[in-house]
C-alpha cells in the first residue's frame, strides 16, 4: 500500500472524533470513483434502513489510484475491527451485524490502474 502510516492514523483519528460525537447514529467507510457530489446524492436517495439517507459525506482520501484507494479502504476496515468495544464498531453502518466479514471491491475495474480517479470516504448520519 502508498498511504503512509500517518496519513492512516490521521484518517482513522477524523473517523473516530466523528463516531464519538453523541449525534452520530452511524456510518460507512468505502470506495469510489465518482466524484463526492455524485456518490452523496446517490445515498439521499436510498432509505436510510438500507444504509443510506446519509447526513454527511466527507472524502477521507481524493485522486487516488485504484488499488491504492482500495488498499486503504480495505486498512481502514482491518483497523476498525481490531477495538471490537470502541465507537468505531457500535456504529458501524452494520450494527447488528458487526462481526460480518469484510469484502474486498473490485473498484471500478473500468477506470485505469494509473488513474488517479478514486476515493476513500465516510458518510454518516445523525440520530
Amino acid at each position: 500500500m502508498r498511504v503512509r502510516e500517518p496519513t492512516i492514523k490521521r484518517i482513522l483519528g477524523t473517523i473516530c472524533a466523528i463516531c464519538l460525537s453523541p449525534l452520530c447514529q452511524g456510518y460507512k467507510v468505502g470506495f469510489t470513483t465518482w466524484s463526492a457530489l455524485q456518490k452523496g446524492s446517490r445515498y439521499a436517495h436510498i432509505p436510510k434502513t438500507r444504509g443510506g439517507a446519509v447526513d454527511y459525506f466527507v472524502l477521507l482520501a481524493d485522486r487516488m489510484r485504484r488499488n491504492d484507494a482500495l488498499d486503504l479502504e480495505a486498512e481502514l476496515e482491518r483497523r476498525i475491527k481490531k477495538k471490537p468495544r470502541s465507537a468505531l464498531i457500535r456504529k458501524k453502518y452494520r450494527p447488528e451485524n458487526p462481526d460480518e466479514p469484510y469484502r474486498r471491491r473490485t473498484g471500478g475495474n473500468h477506470i485505469p490502474a494509473q488513474s488517479r480517479v478514486c476515493s476513500v470516504y465516510m458518510a454518516f448520519w445523525e440520530k
